[in-house]
C-alpha cells in the first residue's frame, strides 16, 4: 500500500508540454551533461489509447508496471473502493486462481505488487528480463479479468476495517488524513484513501466490477517498464496482452477540490506527544511554482532529536527547535496532486507546554523564506534536489514507477537533465516570489492531536504569517 501524498514534486518554470501523437523518444548529449545521460524512454500509443513505455537499462531483471489514471478522489460516493482493489488485486482472475497465480510468480522467482493514492492505481512485477513476457500477461490479466472471489472480499474486508479501526495508532498518517479532510472539505481531495467503515461495509463485487469497467479503459491505462527490455517486442506483448481494454473512456467523477483555511483539534492527553501540521495551499503537479515550492521544502528541511547536530545543520528551524528544546522532530513536506497541493510543517513535540513556542518558530521560517531567502541557502537546496534524480532512478522498479507517473501526471517523459535544467533556472528572487505567494499572509489549514492544551489560538496562527520579525 502506498498513500501516494507527494508524487513527482519537482516540475519547471514552463508549464510542462502534453504528449505528442506516435511515438516519442527522449535522449539528451553534451560533454557537460555526462553525468545525466540515460537511456532513452520510448512510447508508443496502442490502437486502444494504452500508452506503452520503456527504458532499457540492461540489466538482467525487469520491472514492469500498469498505471491506471484512477484513485480515491475517483471513486464517487463509494469511498474506499480504490483501497479495497489493491488489497484484492492478484486474488484470483477468470483463468488463474489465487494458488494458481501464487505458484506461477514464485516459479519464475518473481513478486508481485499493488499501490492506490488519491490520484492512480498500480500493479506491477519484478522478474528476471527472460520473463517479461510473462509478467506482461500476469498483469494484463489481473487488470482485465479479475472475478474478486467472495470469501476473498471477504478477508480483505476485515483487513481493512482494522487498518480504519487502528488508524489511531498511526498518529502521523491519521493526522494527514484529517489535513486533507479539513483543507479540501466537501472537495474528493478530502475523502480518506481508506474509506469510511460505513463505506467500506457497503462494498460489494458488483460495486468493484463496476469501478474496474469504469477505470481501466485504454485512455487511462499506462504500461511502463524498466530494465532488460526492447520496446518494440515490449509494446507488441502490450498489444497482445491488453487488447480486451476498451478504447473507450468514461469521464472521471471528481469534485475540484477548493482549500480552506481551517483547524481540526484532537485532545488527548493520554499520548505522549503532540502532533501538529501547519499547511498552506501549494502548487498542483504541473504548475511552474512547483521546483521553487520544493527548494523551499528543503531550505525548511526536516529533523530528528535522535540525530542531534542541528547547530551544523543549513536547516535555519532545525537550528532553533534545538537550541530551544521544543520539538522532538519536524518534517516539511509538499504534496501536489492534479489541480492543486498541500505545503507545510508536520512537528512532533514532548514539550507540551511550548507548542506556542514551537509553532511561532515554524511561521517565522514561512515568513523568513518569503521575503529573505538568500542565494547560498538555494544553491544547497538545488543541490540536494540534484542528488535525489539519482536516488530516484536507483534500481529498474524506481525507474519504472517514475517512467509511469510521468506520463500519468505531464503526459510525456521527462529526462533527468531537463529536472536538473529546471532547478538551474531557480534563484532566490524566484523562490522569495513564488513563497510570498503561496505563504505570505495566507489562512491555513492546522491540525493538532495529543496533549496540545498548549497550542496556539487558530485566529493568532492565522494572522502570524504577515506581522512575524525575522
Amino acid at each position: 500500500m502506498s498513500l501516494a501524498f507527494s508524487r513527482f514534486s519537482v516540475a519547471g518554470r514552463q508549464m510542462l508540454r502534453p504528449l505528442a501523437a506516435g511515438s516519442q523518444r527522449f535522449g539528451h548529449s553534451g560533454a557537460a551533461d555526462n553525468l545525466l545521460k540515460v537511456p532513452e524512454t520510448k512510447i508508443s500509443k496502442l490502437g486502444n489509447g494504452v500508452r506503452v513505455a520503456s527504458e532499457n537499462t540492461n540489466t538482467e531483471t525487469a520491472s514492469v508496471e500498469v498505471f491506471i489514471d484512477s484513485g480515491s478522489r475517483f471513486e464517487g460516493q463509494k469511498a474506499g473502493l480504490a483501497h479495497f482493489l489493491e488489497h484484492l488485486a492478484f486474488k484470483g482472475t477468470q483463468s488463474r486462481t489465487l494458488q494458481a497465480l501464487e505458484s506461477e510468480i514464485e516459479s519464475i522467482g518473481g513478486r508481485l505488487s499493488a499501490q492506490s493514492g488519491r490520484e492512480f492505481i498500480s500493479f506491477s512485477a519484478q522478474v528476471l528480463k527472460k520473463d517479461v513476457a510473462r509478467a506482461v500477461e500476469i498483469l494484463a490479466d489481473a487488470v482485465q479479468n479479475p472475478v474478486f472471489p467472495q470469501d476473498e472480499v471477504e478477508k480483505q474486508r476485515a483487513q481493512i476495517l482494522k487498518e480504519v479501526e487502528d488508524s489511531e495508532s498511526r498518529v502521523e498518517e491519521n493526522v494527514v488524513e484529517v489535513l486533507h479532510a479539513t483543507a479540501f472539505q466537501g472537495g474528493d481531495l478530502s475523502k480518506s484513501i481508506y474509506g469510511s467503515a460505513e463505506s467500506i461495509k457497503s462494498i460489494t463485487r458488483d460495486d468493484l466490477s463496476a469501478f474496474v469497467k469504469k477505470s481501466f479503459t485504454g485512455p487511462r491505462v499506462i504500461v511502463s517498464a524498466a530494465g532488460g527490455v526492447e520496446h518494440e517486442e515490449f509494446a507488441k506483448l502490450v498489444d497482445k496482452s491488453f487488447s480486451r481494454i476498451s478504447a473507450e473512456s468514461s469521464p472521471k467523477e471528481s469534485k475540484q477540490s477548493r482549500f480552506f483555511g481551517s483547524e481540526v483539534r484532537v485532545r488527548n492527553d493520554e499520548y505522549p506527544t503532540a502532533h501538529m501540521a501547519l499547511a498552506f495551499e501549494g502548487a498542483s503537479i504541473t504548475s511552474p511554482d512547483v521546483v521553487p515550492l520544493m527548494v523551499a521544502q528543503n531550505i525548511i528541511g526536516s529533523w530528528d532529536i535522535s540525530l542531534g547536530g542541528a547547530a551544523s545543520m543549513s536547516s535555519k528551524l532545525a537550528q532553533k527547535v534545538e537550541h530551544y528544546h521544543v520539538a522532538n522532530s519536524f518534517n516539511t513536506f509538499n504534496h501536489s496532486y492534479s489541480d492543486t497541493g498541500l505545503f507545510g510543517v508536520y512537528v512532533v513535540s514532548a514539550e507540551k507546554t511550548k507548542l506556542d513556542d514551537l509553532i511561532y518558530l515554524v511561521q517565522q521560517e514561512l515568513v523568513r523564506i518569503s521575503v529573505n531567502a538568500n542565494e547560498a541557502e538555494v544553491q544547497r537546496a538545488k543541490n540536494q534536489l540534484k542528488a535525489n534524480l539519482f536516488f530516484r532512478r536507483d534500481g529498474n522498479s524506481s525507474i519504472s514507477s517514475e517512467i509511469g507517473k510521468d506520463l500519468l501526471f505531464y503526459g510525456r517523459r521527462l529526462t533527468p537533465l531537463e529536472w536538473s535544467k529546471r532547478i538551474d533556472s531557480i534563484d532566490a528572487k524566484t523562490v522569495r516570489d513564488v513563497c510570498y505567494k503561496y505563504l505570505y499572509d495566507k489562512d491555513p489549514a492546522f491540525v493538532g492531536y495529543g496533549p496540545i492544551e498548549a497550542m496556539p489560538d487558530y485566529n493568532r496562527v492565522n494572522v502570524a504569517t504577515s506581522w512575524l520579525r525575522i
